[in-house]
Formats: C-alpha cells, structure tokens, sequence
C-alpha cells in the first residue's frame, strides 16, 4: 500500500492511499511540480484493507500542538485502544483514528487554509465516552 502526505509547515496530512504504486505515481503527476516538495511518499508493504490511521497529537514543551500518523490493522488499533488507561478528564481525547477501507483521494488544494488529517474519511475519536459507551459495550466492533 501506498501513502502519500503533504507537509503544511506544521505536519503532515493524509493526501492519498493507493493499493497500487501505478494510481500513486498517477496521483503524484497530477500535483503542480512548484508543490511537490511538499509531499512525501511511502510504501506500507503487505498492507491490506482496511487501514487504520491513528492521529496522535501532543504538546510540545514550546507549546506547539505536534501531530503524528501511524498507519496500522485492526489488530494493533484494538492494542492500542485495550491500552488505555482512562484519565478522570472527560474531555480528554486519547487519540482519533480513521478508517481506509479502499483507495483514497484527499484533494490537497482545499485544504490549504483549513488542513484536515483524514478529509473525507470515517473517523473516530477516542475519549472516555468512547471506551465506556461504544467499544467495551459492543467489544470493539465498531471499528
């Protein structure tokens, strides 16, 4: 699998998933050549679908928000998730992931002004509400 990111300065947003590195390479030569530095391009080998993009941001000591995507399975969202120690603050977001279940878009010009890691994508954000009313309830199977 392959996965295509744009850089806006800060971090890195999703702009593509492709199966094949044919639709990758496809995607890449649509961008205008004066934005391609901005882009970064990596293989995920024997990756299936669907993907799970797990967006963790953090606080840095200089107090800038740091966002990183991991790109993983099921198996290790459901880890990840298991993992958790829940904080008594409610309004704590643990993380947010997003679903890939076949090849996609994310149209980068858009979101230039207004980035969004996942566009269009089905996405989840994990809270307490979330562990207590949604995965532990249904054992996960929302995902």
């Amino acid at each position: 699998m392959y996965i295509i990111e744009e850089f806006n300065g800060e971090f890195y947003w999703l702009c593509g998933v492709f199966k094949s590195a044919r639709k990758c390479k496809a995607f890449i030569n649509k961008l205008p050549e004066s934005d391609r530095h901005l882009y970064r391009t990596f293989e995920i080998p024997d990756q299936k679908y669907s993907l799970y993009i797990i967006e963790n941001s953090l606080i840095s000591e200089d107090g800038k928000e740091q966002v990183t995507l991991d790109y993983t399975d099921r198996e290790e969202l459901l880890r990840r998730i298991r993992a958790i120690v829940p904080s008594d603050n409610e309004k704590e977001v643990y993380f947010t992931y997003y679903i890939v279940d076949k090849d996609y878009r994310n149209p980068p010009k858009p979101f230039k002004k207004f980035p969004s890691v996942g566009g269009f994508l089905d996405y989840h954000h994990v809270d307490n509400f979330y562990l207590r009313e949604i995965f532990q309830k249904n054992d996960g199977i929302q995902l």
